[in-house]
């Protein structure tokens, strides 16, 4: 007698997992959402993350566009830290909450936390409310309202094989390099440049560590010279893979700024 049994696969229910990965456990992700800035730039008495675009604050917006990952397949978001102005923490919950629906953040974490001198110092003040046993870490500007779904999918889908990712546009203007004078040194091969969004995606441990090394190496109360995390990683000893990023995903930093993401958003 044959030990084999006969199975009629037909009568089995569709494979609700033909990758193959059932039993697994699903990657988690925290966001950090830096919005502890001075808005300089823009003339307003109202910094410019806290601003009223289409009767929301700018901030509200961006906190929205992150829920999305709730969405996508393959990840748990698990919460989400934004990084304020010290003087403005309750405040600037209430505002970047604004509008959003108790049943978007079901289950969600929302924790808050006095931004630093930099935003060295403020993105790592975020990642110090993170749950250490997440798996990723996304880092977001605040004053970025429409990442877009499909730009949040890209991210998620490049990390699984690096430790750093980050959305990165080809420039259409032609790129010199000056000297201090503002004389033309050479004309850069555009091919080989692109200029960096947020959001900006890591693997937690990994960017944890270089945070950390970074931090001990800078003396006390020195500014760092660091514009984003991607910079960070580098110095790290971790180069971030880049991938196309997304030419609405504006950063808004001019009146014009306001303007054009005003109309954007009306989609």
């Amino acid at each position: 007698m044959s030990d084999k049994i006969s199975i009629d696969e037909t009568a089995l229910p569709e494979d609700p997992d033909p990758t193959g990965t059932r039993g697994l456990e699903q990657p988690t992700l925290w966001g950090i959402i830096v919005a502890a800035g001075r808005s300089s730039r823009v003339g307003s008495s109202v910094r410019k993350q806290f601003r009223p675009v289409l009767g929301r604050p700018l901030l509200a917006w961006t906190l929205e566009s992150l829920l999305v990952i709730r969405e996508i397949p393959g990840v748990t978001l698990s919460g989400i830290v934004l990084v304020l102005p010290p003087d403005e923490i309750e405040t600037g919950r209430k505002k970047a909450l604004e509008g959003i629906e108790a049943h978007q953040l079901d289950s969600l974490e929302i924790r808050t936390v006095g931004g630093g001198l930099d935003r060295s110092d403020s993105v790592r003040a975020g990642l110090l409310c993170v749950d250490p046993q997440t798996s990723w870490v996304l880092v977001h500007d605040g004053a970025r309202p429409r990442p877009g779904r499909r730009l949040l999918v890209r991210l998620i889908e490049a990390i699984r094989d690096v430790p750093a990712v980050v959305p990165g546009l080809r420039p259409t203007d032609t790129i010199k390099r000056v000297d201090e004078k503002g004389t033309v040194l050479e004309t850069l091969d555009r091919d080989f440049i692109r200029t960096i969004q947020t959001p900006q995606l890591f693997h937690h441990d990994v960017f944890r560590t270089v945070l950390d090394a970074l931090t001990e190496d800078r003396p006390c109360g020195k500014e760092s010279l660091f514009t984003d995390c991607a910079s960070m990683m580098e110095a790290g000893g971790h180069p971030p893979l880049v991938i196309e990023g997304d030419s609405g995903n504006i950063k808004v930093t001019t009146e014009r700024d306001f303007e054009l993401i005003e109309n954007l958003l009306r989609g």
